[in-house]
């Protein structure tokens, strides 16, 4: 098969390998150049030049390519096969919670898949905690509560809804805290001669404004940690897809999820600096724009294996007259209050009977770790691991919240809820690379430079290349260079290169 040489032409071939290969037929798939097809590479040449790149076909086994996230773009060659959707795992959910997920995801429609609302639900509850408790595995392992999750969910797949029932009541908080704080600051503004000292603070249970100078900010006035909850993602991650600043912003976000201490200059106020940054994360994304926006400079900082992604299938939306029920409502909102009422500085350790469980746990995800080749779905699971241990801790307080244990060490009830739901959610992020090829991005910045380039151009044509993926002409020179150094390309002549 000879597809056009263009993204869509690629996966028009990968479409069309798998159709045949279903029916024993082998396949092999020819590499036209850049931006030309078969009449192209006729009329500039002749067929002998066509001869030539049906030649040089690749064999194509969608088996082996369709699904892979540890396939050879990754790096891992081999893959695995595409895992299907396995429903969210409910029973390990603290009583009020999962009373309150079960009746908002049946409020949007009897067919909604529990995720929708239980995903999001995760880092909200990880964002009443925040900085008040840590996961003490041994002294010198310790965990925040800290959980990203992102629903990757297409247009129309009442995922803003599903998102509301999750974030409505940490909204209701921070705008009750709005309203206080300016009412308080009208009184502080009303004195004769008010004290700068005096001047009140908001208080905040969320934030949109995802910018480090913000976000630092808020965490300066908030100790505690504050949740980042927004509708849509998209803008958040795209940000980052910067040669100049992105590395840096991405580093300040990694540092946040890690708990490290977080710092930022700001002109004319010094600088600012958090001890223990506290930023829950989570909101929706389309497909296409995950895709889009998640690139190789989100998998060379660690950033992407951070991210908890949730893909649930659609459902046509059907007329319900359920609603939460205001008992469900009220039990959800006071574990919430319970939580939000907790003390910084708490260290729980695992009592015994969790420790065991843990370990074995430990144990084993390690040594399935090392089954895996370096890349993008190791880093998952690597970060899978950590994950768990942070459920572990939030599961806990949510049971002991809802008074369903008095346990102030993580219990093994705990530990096995967390299992359940770490694992699934590993799973899940799996499957969503896998259905999206996410690992394919994960190439160094000059091989994907290499990869837009046409098979014959000038330098000039490699600069409109480079500043329309925001590469700096400077960084353009010196990869051409390194390129033609590595043997990858072939300088014709002075300004003149062709692909090797």
């Amino acid at each position: 098969m000879a597809f056009d040489g263009d993204e869509t032409g690629r996966e028009g071939a990968q479409t069309a390998a798998g159709l045949l290969h279903e029916v024993s037929l082998e396949v092999r798939i020819a590499s036209l150049p850049d931006g030309m097809d078969v009449n192209d590479v006729l009329v500039e040449g002749d067929a002998a030049d066509l001869d030539a790149h049906l030649e040089q076909a690749e064999p194509c086994d969608p088996s082996e390519t369709d699904t892979a996230v540890e396939g050879e773009d990754t790096g891992e060659p081999g893959g695995e096969p595409e895992l299907p959707y396995e429903p969210f795992p409910m029973d390990a959910l603290p009583g009020p919670i999962r009373a309150y997920v079960r009746a908002s995801t049946r409020a949007l429609g009897e067919e909604v898949p529990p995720a929708m609302v239980a995903v999001p639900t995760l880092s909200v509850l990880s964002g009443t905690v925040v900085d008040a408790a840590r996961l003490e595995l041994k002294r010198s392992w310790t965990e925040p509560a800290t959980l990203w999750t992102v629903l990757v969910t297409p247009s129309g797949s009442t995922k803003s809804p599903a998102f509301s029932h999750a974030v409505r009541p940490v909204f209701r908080r921070d705008s009750e805290a709005r309203d206080e704080h300016e009412k308080a600051l009208a009184e502080w503004k009303s004195q004769d001669d008010p004290d700068p000292q005096d001047k009140p603070t908001r208080k905040r249970f969320r934030t949109g404004d995802a910018t480090p100078e913000a976000v630092v900010k808020i965490l300066e006035e908030n100790p505690r940690g504050v949740l980042l909850a927004r509708d849509e993602l998209g803008a958040w991650i795209g940000s980052f897809d910067r040669y100049v600043n992105g590395a840096a912003d991405l580093q300040f976000w990694v540092e946040v999820w890690q708990g490290f201490q977080a710092s930022r200059d700001r002109a004319g106020e010094g600088n600012t600096t958090v001890d223990t940054p506290a930023v829950p994360v989570t909101g929706t994304i389309q497909p296409g724009t995950l895709t889009e926006k998640l690139g190789e400079i989100h998998f060379d900082t660690g950033f992407a294996a951070r991210l908890i992604l949730c893909q649930p299938p659609t459902v046509a939306k059907r007329w319900t007259e359920a609603d939460v029920a205001p008992g469900v409502r009220d039990a959800y909102e006071h574990t919430l209050t319970r939580l939000y009422g907790l003390g910084r500085g708490q260290a729980l350790s695992l009592s015994p009977d969790a420790k065991r469980l843990w370990i074995d746990y430990h144990n084993e995800a390690n040594a399935n770790l090392e089954t895996r080749l370096e890349g993008p779905a190791k880093a998952v699971a690597a970060k899978g691991i950590t994950h768990t241990a942070r459920l572990a801790l939030v599961l806990h307080l949510c049971r002991r919240a809802s008074r369903e244990t008095d346990s102030n060490e993580v219990d093994a009830a705990s530990v096995e809820a967390a299992l359940q739901v770490g694992r699934w959610l590993t799973e899940e992020t799996l499957r969503v690379y896998r259905m999206h090829n996410l690992g394919a991005k994960a190439k160094p910045p000059i091989r994907r430079f290499l990869e837009r380039l046409p098979d014959r151009f000038e330098t000039s044509d490699a600069k409109e290349v480079a500043a329309s993926n925001d590469i700096p002409e400077r960084t353009c020179e010196k990869w051409l260079r390194d390129l033609t150094d590595a043997s990858d390309l072939e300088k014709i002549k002075r300004g003149l290169y062709r692909k090797a």
